[in-house]
């Protein structure tokens, strides 16, 4: 054989091997036991947790026999136990709740409860409980007022699942677990109110309090304003992620007397982290759009954004700046609009989500985890 032969075959096999090294690492980095990177001590600035949470509300996602996949899928992540709470029908049961159906699953091990709940589904029940956003009373204290569908959706399970988070939450040394509620869309919402419930009924008189915490994505608001400061008093720690346009954060909206809790993590459609924009600098762009894209944007944020208390203020200004932005992108606004309102939709997909926490997570423990 000649030099050159040898040396072709040679070249050959060595990066036949760095393929398979890479394939190998590529296979070794999995799901499976995927809770032992968590840190359920650290709950603070750590989106190793988000990005779990975001997988496990991708698993609350309808499928083929979907008790035993989520089963399976939870276990081989680390952990032992898992179970899904039952819709009740009690005593306050009306004719109205037969249009609920909420699914969620309650996954356990030594170290965490995890409570999952899935989003909205092309059904009507679930657009039925989307719809009902009249406010009534959440809890003993009247000024707190939450949304009737969503309060309806969680109300139907709440027995079952009270009843597994109490059966999960404590060690055997006695010693709490922490709980994690998340949820993607409606599954957002119902995990931001099961968060503040779990908080106020789960503690015994003068027994512990479990560290609660919450993370939703591309949640609804929820809750008046006595919502969400009860919300962060009882839950302090909260990931609320936002992704670009998406336009179910946006909803109900504030003019409906719904605010959102804290803390938002908002990111573009490149999944940069980016800064929240408030009413102020939306009113002051809206006569800067340089197109009708930018035009339409700004137009949509006020529509969505302005605050009871601020719409006056910013109703002559809404108006004055738009009558003369309007005759000059009036022929292109309808094409915008459409795609607008597409991007907002494909904006609230979960797989976006996924890969913002995924993309936040610092550069050194990423590789501990499978890209989305």
């Amino acid at each position: 054989m000649s030099v050159r032969r040898l040396i072709c075959a040679w070249a050959f096999l060595a990066a036949l091997g760095v393929a398979c090294g890479r394939l190998a690492s590529a296979q070794a980095v999995s799901w499976r036991d995927a809770s032992a990177n968590l840190d359920v001590t650290r709950v603070q600035e750590n989106f190793q947790n988000v990005y779990f949470c975001a997988w496990a509300s991708r698993q609350a996602l309808p499928c083929t026999n979907w008790e035993a996949c989520v089963d399976r899928a939870m276990r081989e992540a680390g952990f032992t136990r898992t179970a899904f709470p039952r819709t009740s029908r009690g005593a306050d049961w009306r004719a109205w709740s037969r249009w609920v159906d909420t699914q969620c699953y309650v996954a356990s091990n030594d170290a965490l409860v995890l409570v999952t709940f899935r989003g909205t589904e092309h059904k009507a029940e679930d657009f039925v409980t989307d719809a009902r956003w009249v406010p009534v009373c959440e809890g003993e204290d009247r000024a707190v007022k939450v949304h009737s569908g969503f309060q309806a959706g969680l109300n139907a399970v709440w027995p079952g699942l009270k009843e597994e988070v109490q059966q999960a939450w404590r060690r055997e040394d006695g010693t709490l677990k922490p709980i994690w509620v998340t949820g993607h869309s409606l599954g957002g919402s119902l995990a931001t109110l099961a968060a503040l419930r779990l908080a106020k009924q789960l503690p015994e008189p003068g027994g512990e309090t479990p560290q609660i915490v919450a993370y939703t994505f591309g949640s609804p608001r929820v809750g008046n304003r006595a919502f969400t400061a009860a919300f962060q008093q009882a839950v302090p720690v909260c990931y609320r992620l936002v992704h670009n346009s998406d336009i179910v954060p946006h909803v109900p909206t504030t003019w409906m007397g719904y605010d959102h809790v804290e803390k938002g993590y908002y990111y573009d459609r490149q999944f940069h982290r980016i800064a929240p924009q408030t009413v102020a600098d939306l009113a002051r762009r809206v006569p800067e759009a340089r197109n009708s894209t930018e035009l339409v944007r700004h137009l949509g944020g006020l529509a969505f954004g302005v605050a009871p208390n601020l719409r006056e203020m910013y109703q002559s200004l809404f108006l004055s700046a738009a009558a003369g932005r309007f005759k000059e992108h009036a022929p292109e606004l309808p094409g915008v609009l459409r795609r607008q309102v597409t991007g907002q939709f494909e904006d609230h997909h979960l797989e976006g989500y996924l890969r913002a926490a995924y993309l936040s997570i610092p550069e050194p423990d990423r590789g501990k985890w499978p890209a989305p």
